[in-house]
């Protein structure tokens, strides 16, 4: 994939100055990396898996462990849940990823994992804005596994935090 960000440098100055007001270096992209001023998200490059959220401004890391990690659980009741009382029996994780550079350009950069467990594909695309410490992520699920569930593992280090998401 080719952007317009690949093909030609955006340089905006100040007017009537030639000081430069930002480049593309906005955001830093690499298959297994990406950063900006804020911070800085590195991936593991055999599973996909963020294996570093570093906060720049304070200075610390925001992971106890893998974050993103697409785990599989066991189901093994019917339609409505009946009898289930927890979704606690891991049967096994998507690995094996592949990582593709989308966007590399002044506000945002992307990159897209592709992982797999037994006949199930899992696309993650994580995005990063410039001056944003937030990343952001859409998830495409091809889903084959027959009495079991997703769940996208994140072990944090906050202790009371609230867990938002659209």
């Amino acid at each position: 994939t080719l952007s317009l960000h690949d093909a030609l440098p955006i340089f905006l100055f100040e007017k009537g100055t030639r000081k430069k007001l930002y480049d593309n270096a906005g955001v830093k992209v690499e298959p297994t990396c990406l950063e900006n001023d804020t911070v800085c998200v590195k991936f593991d490059s055999s599973t996909g898996y963020i294996v570093s959220y570093y906060d720049k401004k304070n200075k610390r890391e925001l992971l106890h462990g893998p974050a993103a990690v697409p785990i599989v659980i066991n189901d093994p009741d019917d339609t409505w849940g009946h009898n289930i009382t927890a979704y606690d029996q891991e049967i096994g994780c998507f690995k094996d990823a592949t990582f593709t550079v989308l966007e590399q350009g002044p506000i945002r950069g992307r990159i897209q994992i592709q992982s797999r467990y037994e006949q199930s594909d899992i696309l993650q695309d994580f995005m990063l804005y410039r001056n944003c410490p937030k990343l952001h992520c859409k998830v495409t699920l091809n889903w084959h596994q027959r009495q079991s569930v997703l769940k996208l593992g994140f072990q944090t280090v906050l202790t009371n935090g609230i867990l938002t998401s659209s």
